[in-house]
Order: structure tokens, then C-alpha cells, then sequence
């Protein structure tokens, strides 16, 4: 199969995981990502008071299920 838009052939997806250490808390790295991803600012800017707080509360979770609190 030939990309259309890249020119290369045979090309395919997969998903990959990769081990990124972070040495904060779950929110540190959500406002750390925040403050690096200045194109997504805007939809997380652009939510009401209570969305806002519910999709960064909802980040952090998934960030806390991956969380290894050091001593």
C-alpha cells in the first residue's frame, strides 16, 4: 500500500508503550503537560469551570494508575 500523502509504501500503524519516568505527582505532570502542549491549551481553556475541572480531574486519574509514589 502507498501513502498518498508521505510517498512511502507499505506502510502500516502500531501502537507502542514506552517507560517515561516522572518524578512529580500525577497533577505536577498534568500541569507540566499543560504548560509544554500550548496547542491544547485552548481546549481545556475553552471548557466551562466544572468541564474543566472534571477532564483535568479525569487526566490526573489516568496518570495516578500508572503513579509509583517514591519515599
Amino acid at each position: 500500500m502507498r501513502s498518498p500523502l508521505s510517498g512511502f509504501r507499505d506502510t502500516r500503524e502500531d501502537r507502542r508503550s514506552m517507560v517515561l519516568p516522572w518524578p512529580g505527582s500525577p497533577s505536577e505532570l498534568w500541569q507540566h503537560l499543560y504548560d509544554i502542549a500550548i496547542p491544547l491549551r485552548p481546549l481545556f481553556d475553552g471548557l466551562s469551570g466544572d468541564e474543566r475541572a472534571a477532564a483535568i480531574g479525569e487526566s490526573i486519574a489516568g496518570y495516578a494508575e500508572y503513579y509509583e509514589a517514591r519515599p
